[in-house]
């Protein structure tokens, strides 16, 4: 018996060992040729300047100016530990002073003032909506909104194809059905009367979102980034999985069973990609300290796949079902695609730093374990992809 263990144990470790070689190594051959701009727009590259000239006059404004310059000269007064470390991660010690002070301009109206808005002074207030306003028009012409308008049709076209082909209730694919049907892209035009009112960092630093509030996927600065090809079509798709998630529906939903429990019991297995559950192990505490609402606590109580911004708490681990369902749909859709090239969520192979508690899983695993292990994108793509990761398969 003992012989048998280690033998099982051997086996199971050279097992890991050649999964893990040919995880990595795919990951290199896929990636291989990506650079950050591999996969940008030519156009976002061009509109970029546009952008940063923007925001460099709206820190340098004679309003903003002031206020980033009075704070910045008493942290240097307080020999500021945070000033210290802002000089550290940027590394700025041995910068010259006026590089320095521009970048705290800069690193001031985001994160004071633009993260602030409204703010308690008018005229600052007006420079944000202008701000806004004149980046908007400049980079979102005609020409780009039509073209951009008609691949989100063709995806939502593909998203309805792909929902009546599951083995799910006739009332339930309408449900689904209708709700993607009316979704709408929305451009930033006039900013009072846009969906980024109230948070104007989410239109410059955002690229697409799904908003649940106006069911519509919110058109931000960083969509630019991408050009119209199969990636863009599968951000696209993603953004639509969001509409139906295991947050949305329990929300819109509550009397009726998520559709796609299976596929989502799934997706929390190790098997798979092992999605978080959300820890609600400071929720009491977090709701006594009056640190979140009576609205909030009912909200998590009855929604338990959602996140909040205020919990959990940041290093507390968020649900990470809502986000990899998305990717499993869009993986779905694409699928649906004839052509269909190594370009699926080429953004993925960009290497990013997931903090403790993330809703996301990291790029590499979004993209193998989801994407690349739907048999059918594998198979169109020869299947050049190994993975170690089952597909949760609705079926």
């Amino acid at each position: 018996m003992i012989l048998n263990m280690k033998k099982i144990l051997s086996l199971t470790l050279l097992y890991l060992f050649i999964s893990l070689f040919c995880s990595i190594g795919n990951t290199v051959d896929l990636c291989k040729q990506f650079t950050e701009k591999s996969y940008k727009s030519k156009m976002y590259l061009k509109e970029k300047k546009f952008i940063d000239d923007s925001l460099l006059k709206f820190a340098n404004s004679k309003e903003i100016a002031t206020l980033a310059d009075s704070l910045l000269t008493e942290f240097i007064n307080a020999k500021s530990p945070t000033l210290f470390s802002w000089l550290k991660t940027r590394n700025f010690e041995n910068e010259k002073e006026e590089i320095i002070a521009t970048q705290w301009r800069l690193y001031f109206a985001k994160n004071f003032i633009l993260a602030d808005y409204p703010t308690k002074d008018n005229t600052i207030n007006q420079l944000i909506i202008n701000l806004n306003e004149d980046i908007a028009k400049f980079i979102f012409n005609k020409s780009y909104k039509t073209k951009l308008e008609k691949v989100f049709s063709k995806i939502q076209e593909l998203s309805i194809k792909k929902i009546n082909s599951y083995p799910i209730e006739i009332k339930i694919k309408t449900i689904l059905s209708k709700k993607i049907t009316k979704i709408k892209l929305h451009w930033l035009v006039k900013f009072e009367d846009s969906n980024f009112r109230n948070h104007p960092l989410e239109f410059l630093d955002w690229g697409f979102a799904y908003d649940p509030t106006h069911n519509s996927i919110n058109i931000g600065v960083h969509a630019l980034n991408y050009p119209f090809n199969v990636n863009l079509d599968s951000i696209l798709a993603h953004e639509i999985g969001h509409a139906f998630d295991s947050c949305r529906w329990t929300q819109e939903n509550p009397k009726i069973e998520w559709p796609f429990k299976k596929v989502g019991n799934c997706l929390r297995s190790e098997a798979s990609i092992n999605a978080k559950l959300r820890d609600d192990n400071l929720l009491e505490q977090e709701f006594k300290k009056g640190k979140i609402s009576d609205e909030v606590y009912s909200f998590l109580k009855n929604n338990l796949t959602c996140n909040k911004s205020n919990y959990p708490p940041i290093g507390t681990q968020s649900d990470q079902l809502p986000e990899t369902f998305a990717d499993w749909f869009s993986a779905e859709v694409m699928s649906e695609i004839k052509k269909v090239s190594e370009n699926v969520r080429y953004d993925l192979c960009e290497n990013n730093h997931i903090n403790p508690g993330s809703s996301y899983i990291s790029n590499s695993e979004r993209l193998f374990g989801i994407y690349y292990s739907n048999p059918i994108l594998k198979s169109k793509l020869g299947n050049k992809i190994l993975n170690t990761k089952i597909y949760c398969d609705i079926n």
